[in-house]
């Protein structure tokens, strides 16, 4: 049991709460699936997406970026525009 819990709390830490709850349940929609391999299937779906949406995640909002930079704004250049904060991390 105690092995169960890290590794829920592993994919929990890479993917996230929201992934993770995902993937159990594809997991277990696909256990009374009559295809031969459709749990692995479904949950290498989840994972692809969200490796997929961690690597587009990291690429576009680096730490720090986003916190020093001022724009003005194209319709009043006397406007400062503050990008958003970083989004938490996955």
């Amino acid at each position: 049991m105690a092995q169960v819990k890290k590794k829920y709390q592993q994919l929990k830490d890479r993917y996230g709460p929201r992934y993770t709850q995902v993937m159990l349940g594809a997991a277990f929609v696909a256990l009374f699936l009559p295809m031969p391999g459709s749990t692995l299937i479904a949950i290498a779906l989840v994972v692809v997406i969200a490796e997929v949406h961690r690597g587009i995640a990291k690429s576009l909002f680096k730490p720090g970026l986003a916190t020093t930079a001022h724009h003005t704004s194209p319709t009043n250049p006397r406007a400062t525009v503050v990008p958003a904060a970083v989004p938490p991390p996955l």
